[in-house]
């Protein structure tokens, strides 16, 4: 905390206080006044929470939309409670040519951002990825109505905007809500990361009506992020979700892609991996409609890492795949793979001693010109593969995967 406990540019108790003060004392003034400007104007003054901070109070003459934010966060980490974003304005946040952070909060804790319908803009420029909000160190912080979209996005992974990007850092991130969150041509929209084997980032709740357009990657989690639960969807972006080294998700996906020129494609849309510590416990409904832009695979199961070492695990991963009907399918994507990489990135074709345990694929996989099902790994540990009842797409005619036993029921 000793980072942040610095002057700031405006007192926060007293802004907090002229807040309140103005609430209660303007009442009636507003009310007399609400003929001439409007019931609107006075309902939102009337509304101002005691106590709140509010982006408004920190605008001064000759401050760029990036400066009042950036004095905003830094009393907002001090002072907690809820940041209310001026309602439905635009920040220019200029253009971003280095790797460092745009905003970084520490240390919140039983903090809101309220949005209120606002959006940051900003534009890359150069050969640079970076961090718009880097969190890390809080316990139970809600983000709500934000939007966030860089405009020198290029459709690739290796440049670009991380919109909300958690870290668990020097002790575990816990509980953070996403509410009606929205990225646009960007890296990463939500990136969970930090330390394997170090603090962990735990309770990663995201509300269905979260939604990321034209991103490589919708949610990754990087051997970080248990425990992460709700929905998104995803429209025109390369890796809607890409998780490794984690435990006990429940997520239902909605992937709509128009096809090649309408925004990045990647291999598989949804990555399931493991470089090594565990992945565990997934449950997925994914529902992929529009066009499946895809060249390889809807979602993939893979393992990557040094085969010197021991064996990596994917276990007990549920999946519910459904191909919505009159979705395309130019590059005959298979619906599910299993495969094993080494670490150069070439495909193991032989005995692999890496494990698929407890796998279970249910739903409509529509029968498509390729497998449905396609694996050229061979695991030296029995490996089956639970078709669940009533799955369509999925008949044995469906299944080119020989290293594996497949049960149905």
């Amino acid at each position: 905390m000793d980072m942040y406990r610095k002057t700031l540019p405006h007192d926060i108790a007293a802004i907090a206080r002229r807040s309140f003060l103005a609430t209660v004392l303007a009442a009636p003034a507003l009310l007399l006044a609400s003929s001439c400007r409007g019931a609107a104007t006075t309902i939102a003054q009337a509304d101002r929470q005691a106590g709140a901070l509010y982006v408004a109070d920190f605008r001064r003459r000759g401050l760029s939309d990036r400066q009042v934010l950036a004095n905003a966060f830094q009393a907002w980490v001090e002072h907690g409670g809820t940041l209310h974003l001026e309602p439905n304005r635009r920040y220019n946040l200029g253009i971003q040519a280095t790797t460092d952070h745009v905003f970084q909060l520490f240390w919140m804790q039983d903090a809101t951002l309220a949005g209120n319908g606002a959006t940051l803009v900003i534009q890359t420029r150069g050969e640079v990825t970076y961090n718009l909000f880097y969190l890390a160190h809080y316990r139970n912080l809600r983000i709500e109505n934000l939007s966030a979209v860089d405009t020198g996005f290029r459709d690739t992974s290796d440049t670009g905007a991380k919109f909300i990007v958690v870290d668990a850092g020097q002790r575990d991130s816990v509980d953070i809500t996403l509410d009606n969150v929205a990225g646009e041509r960007l890296v990463s929209f939500i990136q969970l990361q930090g330390r394997p084997g170090g603090p962990r980032v735990r309770g990663v709740r995201i509300m269905p009506n979260c939604r990321a357009t034209r991103v490589f990657y919708g949610l990754a989690c990087l051997n970080q992020g248990d425990d992460v639960s709700g929905g998104f969807s995803t429209h025109n972006s390369g890796r809607s979700y890409f998780p490794y080294g984690v435990r006990n998700h429940s997520l239902d996906i909605r992937v709509h892609h128009q096809g090649a020129g309408y925004g990045p494609a990647a291999e598989t849309a949804i990555l399931i991996k493991c470089y090594g510590p565990t992945t565990s416990r997934i449950r997925l409904h994914a529902e992929f409609s529009g066009t499946l832009a895809s060249g390889g695979s809807c979602v993939t199961l893979e393992h990557q890492h040094d085969p010197a070492g021991s064996p990596s695990i994917i276990e007990d991963i549920d999946l519910r795949i459904t191909i919505a009907p009159g979705t395309t399918d130019p590059n005959n994507s298979h619906r599910v793979a299993l495969r094993t990489l080494t670490p150069a990135d070439r495909e193991e074709t032989g005995r692999t001693r890496n494990i698929w345990r407890r796998i279970r694929i249910a739903g409509i996989l529509r029968p498509g010109r390729a497998p449905a099902i396609f694996s050229h790994a061979n695991p030296v540990a029995p490996a089956e593969i639970m078709i669940a009842p009533g799955t369509s797409g999925a008949e044995p005619d469906r299944i080119a995967a020989p290293g594996f036993r497949f049960r149905r029921g």
